[in-house]
């Protein structure tokens, strides 16, 4: 996937192309965990490694008599899904992966996630500052939880139970950053970018700051008698 393709021409570069699972500028983030670098060529020699080749000559790489297609389930109504699918159909294809787009109104699609009954699908997420990633990557969340791709893994599950009861930050982040290096060398999740909230504020205001997470403390507002 050309993330930084995603950025420029989709988001507007307004974002930041994704490696690791925390935010930048939460004390888990690990700057070392950079986005695999587009390398179509790279993900063909892979899959041939794996025996997945062409046999057809129809563009798309075939095993067992089995194409290697699949469907990206993505919540109707959203311009941004429609962009998105358009350049990951358009990178897959270039190492010679068929992606079809299904999309469903918000209700059924949720219903989906919850049954696991996909091929794959588009993802976003919230972080807060102090961010518990038990909810949606811990094996009992399959279940009962956020986790939609029935993720599971007995050291991922162990470093996030022993995470969970820390109250050592530096002993959370050094879990956390183990628990990061996992997912990063598995891949299931293909994290894209890291969104951004774009506010405007009137000039009459003063004393704005906002969070690397994108939020304002108000109470710090004040009327300025002069904006300049």
């Amino acid at each position: 996937i050309d993330r930084h393709d995603l950025v420029e021409h989709v988001r507007y570069g307004f974002d930041l192309a994704a490696g690791s699972w925390f935010y930048p500028g939460s004390i888990d983030y690990n700057s070392a965990l950079q986005p695999y670098r587009y390398d179509p060529q790279r993900a063909r020699d892979l899959l041939r490694a794996e025996g997945w080749q062409d046999t057809d000559g129809d563009g798309v790489l075939d095993k067992d008599a089995q194409a290697f297609a699949f469907n990206f389930l993505v919540p109707a109504g959203f311009v941004f899904y429609e962009q998105l699918v358009s350049l990951l159909q358009g990178d897959f294809a270039q190492a010679g992966l068929r992606m079809q787009m299904e999309r469903l109104e918000w209700s059924a699609f949720m219903e989906r996630l919850r049954k696991h009954d996909f091929d794959a699908c588009a993802l976003l997420w919230q972080m807060t500052p102090d961010h518990d990633p038990q909810q949606i990557w811990h094996s009992s969340a399959i279940l009962e939880g956020s986790n939609y791709i029935s993720f599971r893994d007995t050291e991922v599950d162990a470093l996030l139970q022993k995470a969970h009861g820390s109250a050592d930050p530096i002993e959370r982040q050094q879990l956390y950053r183990k628990f990061n290096q996992i997912l990063y060398e598995q891949q299931p999740y293909a994290l894209l970018f890291y969104r951004y909230n774009l506010s405007v504020v009137s000039k009459r205001f003063a004393g704005i700051a906002s969070t690397p997470f994108g939020i304002f403390n108000y109470g710090e507002f004040f009327l300025q008698s002069h904006p300049e």
